[in-house]
């Protein structure tokens, strides 16, 4: 009598934890050079960056740090959902990061959208002709993006 060994998923499932093995993971934010709008003095990453530590003359508006303090407990949630549908075979580690950055993203935006306070200076104000800080033409809106990383290179 021959032995048949049938895989009920064990190879793929062991692939999944090789991939997890490399650091793979999903950054969002403000890519330099990838963003509409670069072609200025500053990126819209530098300018974006500038916008959340400060400087002499743009107050500290921390977006980007305060959305991620926000949605952590979400995208948490959903990478132990992702993790289960990896190991049942409904998802791979490549999907379930593409979901994460697809939500961060959108919630990044939406972030940019409304953040209000600190407001512009009654100067920028008569400028823009609108009170919103981080919004102006929608350049930095539209130019959050994600992008998932399979490898850590660092």
């Amino acid at each position: 009598m021959d032995t048949i060994d049938k895989d009920k998923g064990y190879k793929r499932i062991m692939g999944q934890m090789d991939l997890m093995r490399k650091a793979p993971h999903v950054a969002v934010g403000f890519f330099a050079g990838e963003s509409p709008g670069d072609q200025g003095e500053l990126s819209v990453a530098d300018y974006m960056w500038l916008n959340e530590v400060g400087t002499v003359d743009i107050p500290e508006r921390p977006v980007v740090g305060e959305t991620t303090d926000a949605v952590a407990p979400e995208i948490e949630a959903m990478l132990k959902r992702e993790l289960e549908a990896i190991i049942q075979g409904r998802s791979t580690v490549e999907g379930a990061l593409n979901k994460v950055g697809i939500k961060f993203k959108a919630e990044l935006q939406k972030a940019i959208t409304s953040f209000s306070d600190p407001g512009n200076a009654e100067s920028t104000i008569e400028q823009k002709g609108s009170d919103n800080p981080l919004i102006d033409t929608g350049t930095a809106r539209n130019a959050v993006s994600y992008q998932v990383r399979m490898e850590d290179k660092s």
